[in-house]
């Protein structure tokens, strides 16, 4: 594969799906230049783990609104980064805009939950496996309100 951003320019790339306590392979792909798009290639490497109600960590680069609901309609729930052009609605964003260092704000719809978080930079991410409620805690006589996560 050739990649022009990257110091050396060719390379193999492996897609995989490795287990999350040991590392362990559990299904890859070896992209030889000629493999299909993106989401060809996750619902490959998904295909034997559909129905039985895993869950999947991935980042930005794999992370959409709707590969997310696909997973969840095939019993794989998701958790992990994603970018503002994968299908984030237009309402988050712009109140994502507006947030100080340190602030939080969060929507959902049905099952899936959308978050966004400033701290040194802006980051976004989706999840079918939180949920979000907003619990007041003190702190040197001030109140904060922080996001409480809680696996379901």
């Amino acid at each position: 594969m050739y990649n022009p951003g990257k110091i050396t320019k060719y390379g193999v790339l492996v897609r995989m799906v490795c287990e999350s306590s040991t590392g362990c392979i559990c299904n890859l792909q070896i992209c030889d230049g000629k493999c299909g798009p993106l989401t060809e290639t996750v619902r490959f490497l998904l295909e034997p783990y559909e129905g039985k109600g895993y869950h999947l960590y991935q980042d930005n680069y794999y992370n959409s609104v709707h590969k997310t609901n696909e997973l969840l309609q095939k019993l794989i729930k998701a958790c992990g980064t994603i970018r503002v052009s994968r299908g984030l609605p237009k309402d988050t964003i712009e109140e994502a805009k507006k947030l100080k260092k340190g602030e939080v704000t969060f929507c959902w719809n049905q099952e899936i939950l959308l978050i966004s978080h400033q701290d040194k930079r802006h980051v976004n991410m989706i999840s079918t496996l939180h949920t979000a409620e907003v619990i007041e805690t003190k702190a040197d006589d001030r109140v904060w309100q922080r996001m409480n996560l809680n696996a379901s």
